[in-house]
């Protein structure tokens, strides 16, 4: 069985595709399959880049203590060599991710949470794909069922805008939602470019459309390729 893409990190791509649960046909790109702030400080944005080789490691990224289901961990880090204005998008990005997972075990396709780090276009696209989740009897788990594992490589800020570079090893399980029997825990790599904007009216950072660029994917854990990719 092929694992379903899923807007949390097939993002945007999916405003352009339908959701599947359980498709033997996965849509063409993402970033992950089943979907973030502690904001650091806000800065004005003149475009800023960094490698996927920082000098000094990473560092994880921590969501914010707000957010409900603090018991999952989308174990996602970042570059140490990022500047606070890179920090601040991967840390909406960290929020985003969370929180969709965090309405998707079990499914609440209305939780308010949902539209906190996103733009209205992905909240229609998201509630769609977790309402569809909820009508089959499904939950995408992590807490101890299956995994993610998240690794920022690049965020370049200009403006308003934001592309963040990801790559993600995800094996979250998919499950009925009513005896936790396992679906899917298949593992997949997926190496991704997103894009976020600032709304103007919190000055928060969002995740936006167009839609996602798929730069690669890959079953199993093949963290190594999305260097090479």
């Amino acid at each position: 069985m092929r694992r379903p893409m899923w807007l949390a990190t097939g993002l945007v791509l999916a405003l352009l595709i339908s959701v599947s649960a359980c498709s033997d046909d996965d849509p063409p790109p993402s970033a992950d399959h089943r979907s973030t702030t502690t904001r650091a400080t806000s800065s004005t944005s003149s475009t800023t880049t960094t490698t996927t080789k920082p000098k000094s490691g990473y560092v994880k990224a921590k969501v914010d203590p707000s957010l409900p289901r603090q018991d999952i961990d989308i174990n996602l880090r970042y570059p140490a060599s990022f500047t606070p204005a890179q920090v601040e998008v991967v840390q909406a990005w960290a929020n985003y991710r969370h929180v969709f997972y965090a309405v998707s075990d079990p499914p609440d396709p209305s939780s308010s949470f949902l539209r906190m780090f996103e733009t209205a276009q992905v909240l229609v696209v998201n509630r769609a794909q977790i309402a569809d989740l909820k009508a089959k009897g499904m939950s995408a788990r992590i807490r101890g069922y299956g995994s993610l594992r998240e690794t920022v490589q690049r965020v370049e800020v200009s403006g308003d805008s934001a592309v963040l570079t990801t790559c993600q090893v995800d094996g979250v399980a998919l499950v009925r939602t009513s005896d936790s029997a396992v679906v899917d825990d298949d593992v997949v790599t997926k190496h991704a470019s997103v894009s976020l904007s600032r709304n103007r009216a919190s000055s928060a950072w969002q995740v936006s459309p167009p839609p996602a660029v798929n730069l690669g994917r890959w079953d199993g854990d093949e963290e190594d390729r999305c260097g090479s990719a």
